[in-house]
């Protein structure tokens, strides 16, 4: 069965959000678009992280429900959001979430960090960059 890894769960995520940005109110901000991720792994509700996928991709039926539901099986930790910080300078804005996995999690990893950035354009939001860092403890 197909294993989702935090980086491309959260990375895939965060390109969604910025694909969304101008059709859904959901995703109208960077933190707008934390709170989606935030409560969507929080309430194990992989289906609106699919169907996000799938608006940006335009093929729902490309995505396997099953990887979801290996998921949620496995990783019961909550997304925990470290912090959000606004950078001042221009209309940009920075957004550093960790992910604190459980003792033993099959992942290889027990904490992964991912730093979004974005960037204003109009009234809309760019996702500029997505950084990635995987701490073992």
């Amino acid at each position: 069965m197909n294993r989702i890894t935090t980086v491309s769960l959260l990375t895939a995520l965060a390109i969604a959000a910025a694909g969304c940005a101008r059709s859904d109110p959901r995703f109208a901000t960077p933190r707008d678009t934390l709170a989606v991720v935030a409560r969507a792994v929080r309430e194990n509700n992989y289906k609106l992280f699919r169907e996000t996928l799938a608006e940006v991709d335009g093929e729902p039926e490309h995505y396997d429900e099953n990887r979801f539901d290996d998921l949620s099986e496995e990783w019961t930790s909550e997304y925990e959001i470290a912090k959000e910080e606004e950078i001042v300078k221009g209309e940009k804005v920075a957004i550093t979430a960790r992910l604190e996995l459980p003792p033993g999690a099959r992942l290889g990893r027990t904490h992964q960090t991912v730093k979004m950035y974005f960037q204003k354009e109009g009234a809309d939001w760019k996702l500029l960059v997505t950084q990635t860092e995987n701490l073992d403890e």
